[in-house]
């Protein structure tokens, strides 16, 4: 009997079990890692992935502020032909500016009187300034040296008696002012010819023949080559208010006004425009609904039914209810700027040397109010000495020493010339 043995089983390899490394989980972008005691905080959402992108840098030029290139001030004229028109306009049709143009004026030029030791010579000249309606003439230069900042009176002489005949005002835009040299004390004043003295030279019509014949034969051949006329300084004198000593042209006080000037009247535009959406609102006409459906000969109809009662107070219209009329406007719905009306309004009277006391009584304080009158007064007084020179030196000066208003003191000859002296301005009258 043999022995059945079983084969021996081939021994197994025995294998190390490895263990598995877990991935550790990513943090969340609120998660706090600390290395070496510095917390650093993912900035990556948790919900966002990783993507390349690409990106740009936009360098943009800084603005550079500059007083003269504000985008409010390049609608502000340049030449002075074109401040003159709008300094006109703001007269014409500005109740503020108009007031205060005409108040310094009136209270500038009101009163004033010549002094004379001779009794015969100030009658002469108190004659002579009385023919030329001298008053109303002062009057007028003051208005327009406000109003443009400048003005140029023409005195023309009669020769055959030795006085002044009249005095005309220039128009500014039509005057060109130009200094030599610095050393020089009288500036050269030429008149541009306009349109109408280039017509009257070649018109035909009999008043502007007769007209010709008043002009010099040298002064119709500058005007016939379109050249400017010299103007000479004996008759022609040049006030100006100065915003610095070597101006040559004047500055009107109308001109620091103008930012302020544009907010008013944009405001006033925009309120004129509520008046109206007020008075004339949007009309909505509904038609229909879910169950009707109009056509278009129905929205035709009622457009023509509508025109036809514009106007009509008694209009009336039967109609079925699916018709819905609605008035549209902007009422709860407009921007309050009166606030901003007033402090416009406030900043065109300090542009314009108006103390605010002066057109409302009840505006501040009476030490306040007596303060900015005294220094309006005194402003008055510098207007004041100008016209002062101008009426002594070019007016009564060249006519004494045509009249030989002569007087022999110590020897030597003294020429008479009165003396103009203006009465006491009282802002209170």
């Amino acid at each position: 009997m043999t022995d059945s043995k079983t084969p021996p089983k081939k021994p197994t390899k025995k294998t190390k079990s490895k263990a598995r490394k877990t991935a550790r989980p990513k943090p969340d972008a609120d998660t706090i890692i600390k290395t070496n005691n510095n917390p650093t905080i993912h900035a990556r959402n948790k919900n966002t992935k990783l993507a390349a992108a690409s990106s740009s840098v936009i360098r943009t030029t800084p603005k550079v502020y500059s007083p003269q290139y504000l985008d409010s001030n390049l609608n502000f004229p340049r030449d002075i032909r074109t401040q003159n028109a709008w300094n006109r306009n703001f007269y014409v049709t500005n109740p503020i500016v108009r007031s205060a143009i005409n108040l310094h004026a009136s209270y500038t030029t009101g009163k004033f009187k010549l002094v004379c030791e001779d009794k015969k010579i100030l009658q002469f000249f108190n004659d002579m300034l009385e023919k030329m309606n001298f008053t109303n003439t002062l009057l007028e230069l003051s208005v327009e040296y406000f109003k443009l900042g400048e003005v140029f009176p023409y005195a023309e002489l009669d020769e055959e008696h030795g006085v002044w005949d009249y005095i005309i005002v220039h128009n500014p835009d039509f005057i060109h002012v130009s200094v030599p040299s610095p050393m020089d004390r009288d500036p050269i004043v030429t008149l541009v010819p306009d349109e109408a003295l280039k017509r009257m030279i070649t018109s035909t019509n009999p008043i502007d023949v007769e007209r010709r014949q008043n002009i010099p034969p040298e002064v119709l051949l500058l005007i016939q080559k379109g050249q400017e006329i010299p103007l000479d300084n004996f008759n022609v004198a040049h006030l100006k208010m100065l915003s610095s000593p070597y101006d040559t042209r004047g500055t009107s006080l109308i001109t620091s006004c103008y930012r302020d000037l544009l907010l008013y009247d944009t405001i006033r535009e925009a309120k004129i425009v509520q008046a109206n959406n007020f008075i004339n609102p949007i009309t909505l006409v509904k038609l229909g609904s879910q169950d009707y459906q109009p056509t278009q000969d129905d929205i035709n109809q009622w457009q023509e039914q509508m025109l036809d009662s514009t106007g009509d107070q008694g209009y009336t219209i039967v109609t079925h209810g699916m018709v819905d009329i609605q008035k549209i406007s902007n009422a709860g719905q407009t921007l309050d700027m009166n606030q901003d009306l007033e402090t416009a309004v406030k900043n065109i009277m300090t542009g314009l040397m108006v103390p605010q006391a002066l057109f409302d009584q009840d505006y501040g304080s009476y030490a306040n109010a007596s303060v900015g009158l005294q220094v309006l007064k005194g402003r008055y007084r510098q207007f004041q000495n100008q016209l002062k020179k101008w009426i002594e030196r070019k007016i009564l000066e060249p006519i004494a020493k045509i009249q030989d208003f002569y007087v022999v003191e110590g020897g030597e000859e003294k020429l008479i010339v009165p003396t103009v002296e203006f009465e006491k301005i009282d802002l209170k009258e």
